[in-house]
């Protein structure tokens, strides 16, 4: 999962809320030798609290599967918890849309969407979305985008003829693509409603936070 690759994951021991700074406190500016109380600043916590959901999946196999010869049931039933359990997960940080289990803090909700009225152009779209964000955040973004998105860019052109999807080779290994100067990656997760519809998601995603329950994996035959 894309977010868990780059969000900040908290492991707590056991259900707990986490507290997540999402607000930095202001200093204050005071020329004159103090003489007086420091006054207050603004609230340093705003009350963003992560509580853990619990994912659960259940798998009936017969007696008779159990017992062939040669193949490992258990093995391959493992297999596809793991992967139903990565779906549920997946939709939970990306969407959170799930009935009875809705996520306010999935990225879908907690992004904030960016509006252009004037003109069609896709191109300039995405430069001013770029560049909406405070300098310092831009300076350690990325983006995140659908198939869909990647399909409508993969042929674009910036002003001067170039291609708007850039490769480069990753310090890991492999290629990677950069879209306007920074790096992108592209999956099905960040599909909406309608996948279809191109999605574009931009920011530092290290200021999306995950929380891990130490120990709480569990496997029950």
């Amino acid at each position: 999962i894309l977010l868990r690759k780059y969000g900040t994951v908290h492991r707590t021991n056991g259900n707990v809320k986490y507290p997540v700074l999402v607000k930095k406190a202001e200093a204050n500016v005071n020329k004159k030798e103090r003489g007086s109380e420091i006054p207050e600043t603004g609230i340093e916590f705003d009350e963003i609290l992560l509580e853990p959901a619990e994912f659960d999946a259940l798998a009936t196999v017969t007696k008779k599967l159990i017992h062939m010869s040669g193949v490992n049931v258990e093995e391959i039933v493992i297999e596809e918890l793991k992967k139903a359990y990565v779906r549920k997960e997946t939709n939970y940080m990306f969407n959170g849309n799930d009935t009875g289990n809705e996520n306010p803090g999935a990225l879908a909700k907690k992004a904030v969407a960016f509006y252009e009225t004037t003109g069609d152009n896709l191109y300039d779209t995405l430069v001013k979305l770029k560049n909406t964000p405070a300098t310092a955040i831009v300076k350690k973004s990325r983006w995140i985008i659908n198939r869909a998105a990647l399909t409508k860019i993969e042929t674009m052109k910036t002003d001067d003829g170039f291609p708007l999807l850039r490769p480069f080779t990753q310090a890991e290994g492999g290629i990677g693509y950069t879209l306007l100067g920074h790096p992108l990656d592209f999956t099905d997760e960040a599909d909406g409603a309608d996948p279809t519809k191109p999605v574009f998601y931009f920011g530092d995603f290290s200021s999306f936070h995950i929380q891990d329950v130490i120990g709480a994996m569990e496997l029950q035959k």
